[in-house]
């Protein structure tokens, strides 16, 4: 009789556990899924790569096309720490780690329902001076300290796939090198664009 008992509360044990890899599945992909409002996607809640620029660059108020010395596929692929933004240089690396230049890397995609509306990046604040790129193209540049900025990339975002945003900060003083507001991705629907 305890045999009995003993298999039943195994075979109950059984059915409950094959339940398992299908709730960490689901589990996952509510962890990955993307964070879409109805008109904007948050990158502050996505994880970016932070990385010092040791090589000398272009300095100061000087907009060039900069490439990450390490190159694009490496910095695309992951270099550095992972941080969430905002985020500044001194609160992630030693100071003998630190330099004037820090490289920022996020993955993301777009909806696909986005195509049709104008998309832009509202940034919050950079300190001091921030290049941005997308998919390694220069697409703005401000050089203003921690004041919000709007990008317009209507014309440079992919849709479905993988975009590579990239913010290139300059400061004099690295440990306040940084993203020091959030970065939000807006569209806007083609009847909420102005008409000139």
């Amino acid at each position: 009789m305890g045999f009995a008992k003993r298999k039943i509360r195994m075979s109950r044990k059984a059915k409950w556990t094959r339940f398992i890899p299908g709730l960490l599945l689901f589990s996952v992909l509510i962890s990955c899924s993307h964070d879409y409002d109805s008109d904007t996607l948050d990158l502050g809640k996505y994880q970016w790569n932070m990385w010092p620029e040791m090589e000398v660059q272009t300095g100061p108020g000087e907009l060039a096309v900069n490439e990450p010395s390490c190159g694009w596929d490496v910095l695309h692929r992951g270099m550095g720490n992972l941080v969430r933004i905002p985020a500044i240089q001194g609160e992630h690396f030693k100071p003998e780690e630190q330099s004037e230049l820090i490289w920022f890397h996020c993955r993301h995609t777009l909806p696909e329902l986005w195509a049709e509306r104008e998309i832009s990046l509202k940034f919050e604040g950079v300190s001091h001076e921030a290049e941005v790129y997308l998919n390694g193209e220069l697409v703005g540049a401000f050089l203003e300290k921690d004041s919000p900025f709007t990008i317009d990339i209507t014309d440079k975002v992919y849709y479905v796939r993988d975009n590579h945003l990239v913010v290139r900060v300059y400061d004099p003083n690295p440990g306040a090198c940084g993203i020091s507001g959030n970065i939000l991705v807006v569209s806007t629907p083609p009847d909420q664009i102005p008409r000139n």
